[in-house]
C-alpha cells in the first residue's frame, strides 16, 4: 500500500516455470530411455514394472509394493505441497500442482492396482469355468452347475456337434484376455 513500491506478488524459490522445466528435462531424458528400449527390448525383462519406490517408503508400517503407490507416494507429495510453500521454496502454485499431482497419482495407481487384480481374477475365474464347461460339453451339468457360472441350461433335442460348437466358443470366450 505503499506508493510507488512494487511488491512481488508470489514467494518461493521455485515456481510453476522451475516446475515446467523439470517436467521437460524429465520428458526428455525418460524419452531417450524409452527410446533406447524400444529398439533394444531384451534390456527390459518387465515392461509394465514402474521400479522400486524410493528406499525410505520401505521403513514405513506395512509397506507393501501397492500400499506404498495408492497410499504412502501420493500422501508424501500431499505433505510437500503444504510443507514447501510454507518455507517458501515453492511457490502457492507450485504447491497446488503439487496437490492435484497427488490426487491423480494415488487415482491412477490405484486405477493400475485393480486392472492388475481383475487380471488374476480373471484367470483364477477361467480356471474356476474350466471344469464347469467341461461337464457342460458332456450334457451331465444340471441346473446348479449352470447358475454357479451364470448359464441357461442348453435345448435337450440340440444337435450335438452345435452343442460341441457352443461350447467351444463359450470356453473361448472365457479364456481370452479380457482388455476392455
Amino acid at each position: 500500500m505503499i506508493p510507488f513500491h512494487r511488491v512481488q506478488s508470489s514467494f518461493g524459490m521455485i515456481g510453476i516455470w522451475g516446475l515446467s522445466k523439470l517436467f521437460f528435462l524429465g520428458l526428455a531424458i525418460h524419452g531417450f530411455r524409452k527410446w533406447r528400449l524400444m529398439m533394444h527390448p531384451e534390456m527390459e525383462e518387465n515392461s509394465y514394472y514402474s521400479g522400486p519406490p524410493l528406499f525410505f517408503f520401505n521403513l514405513l508400517p506395512r509397506a507393501s509394493f501397492w500400499r506404498i503407490r495408492i497410499i504412502y507416494e501420493p500422501l508424501f507429495l500431499l505433505v510437500l505441497s503444504g510443507v514447501l510453500p510454507n518455507f517458501f521454496i515453492l511457490e502457492p502454485a507450485a504447491g497446488n500442482f503439487l496437490l492435484i499431482s497427488a490426487i491423480f497419482l494415488a487415482m491412477k495407481n490405484y486405477t493400475r492396482w485393480y486392472m492388475e487384480w481383475e487380471f488374476i481374477r480373471n484367470i483364477m475365474d477361467a480356471k474356476f469355468m474350466g471344469p464347469k464347461l467341461a461337464h457342460i460339453a458332456e450334457h451331465g451339468a444340471n441346473d446348479e452347475d449352470l447358475g454357479v457360472i451364470n448359464m441357461a441350461s442348453f435345448p435337450k433335442d440340440l444337435p450335438p456337434d452345435v452343442h460341441k460348437a457352443t461350447i467351444k466358443h463359450i470356453a473361448r470366450i472365457f479364456s481370452a484376455n479380457d482388455s476392455d
